[in-house]
């Protein structure tokens, strides 16, 4: 996915109460958490990405509550 398509589905999911991505690398080693804004400006200093999801802040939470629970 080129970076002008990723910064197109990111501005729309923010007009939908979208405020965090989740990325994962085309190697699927890791998966990376940002606010759509930080990510915007460093996009272009990103690895290719295989793919990501949009997450609203409650989203974003319960994610980080589950990690939580696993880690402690």
């Amino acid at each position: 996915m080129q970076s002008h398509q990723i910064i197109n589905k990111l501005e729309q999911g923010k007009q939908n109460g979208k405020e965090f991505v989740k990325w994962w690398r085309k190697e699927n080693d890791f998966v990376d958490f940002e606010l759509i804004d930080r990510y915007v400006t460093t996009i272009d200093t990103k690895d290719k990405i295989e793919d990501f999801e949009l997450l609203e802040k409650d989203e974003m939470w319960e994610l980080l509550k589950q990690r939580g629970k696993s880690h402690p």
